[in-house]
C-alpha cells in the first residue's frame, strides 16, 4: 500500500531503490532474520525488500524490483513505471481523435505530428530522454486501426556501484 501511494505521488522516473518511505516506523524480518546472501537470493527472484539500516532511520527499498527479472528493462521499477506512464499518457492524449476522422495520409501525418509533440513534452518534463516515432500506418488486416511504433529512450536508475581501487 505504501509503494502504491508513492507511485501516485512521485514522477514515474523516480526510482524507489533506497528512496525513503514515510509513514512507517520499522520493518519486520529483513534486518533481523535474513543475511545478505539470503536477501540477494530473494531479490534475484524478484522480491521487493524493505530495509531499515538503523533504528529510527527511514525505511527504504533495498532495491526496487518487479517480479520479472529477465532484463534490466523489465526488472527496474522506474523503467516499467515510465513505459506504463507513457503508454497511458499517449492513449489518453489521442483518444479524442478516435471516431472523428477518416484514415487518410493527411490524417496520419497530422496524428504523427501530434504524437511527436507529445513525445517532446515527455522529454521536456524529464519523464524520458528520447522519443522516436518509427512508424505510423493503417493496419492492413484491420483497416479501421492505426498502428503506431515508438522507440523510447528511458533514464536508467543508479542501482549499483562498482569501484576499482589501485595502489
Amino acid at each position: 500500500a505504501g509503494i502504491a501511494g508513492m507511485v501516485g505521488q512521485y514522477p514515474p522516473q523516480q526510482s524507489f531503490t533506497r528512496f525513503p518511505m514515510t509513514g512507517f516506523t520499522k520493518v519486520i524480518g529483513s534486518n533481523d532474520k535474513f543475511n545478505t546472501t539470503q536477501l540477494n537470493i530473494m531479490a534475484g527472484g524478484g522480491a521487493w525488500i524493505m530495509i531499515q539500516e538503523a533504528q529510527g532511520a527511514p525505511i527504504v527499498s533495498r532495491m526496487a524490483l518487479t517480479t520479472d527479472v529477465a532484463s534490466i528493462e523489465v526488472r527496474t521499477d522506474s523503467i516499467t513505471k515510465i513505459v506504463d506512464f507513457v503508454a497511458k499518457f499517449l492513449r489518453r492524449s489521442l483518444i479524442n481523435f478516435i471516431g472523428r476522422f477518416n484514415i487518410t495520409q493527411g490524417f496520419l501525418d497530422t496524428l504523427g505530428n501530434v504524437i511527436e509533440g507529445l513525445g517532446g513534452f515527455l522529454i521536456e518534463t524529464g519523464v524520458i530522454l528520447g522519443f522516436t516515432l518509427n512508424q505510423i500506418q493503417q493496419d492492413k488486416d484491420a483497416p479501421d486501426t492505426v498502428l503506431v511504433d515508438v522507440l523510447l529512450e528511458v533514464p536508467f536508475p543508479f542501482n549499483f556501484l562498482r569501484m576499482r581501487l589501485v595502489i
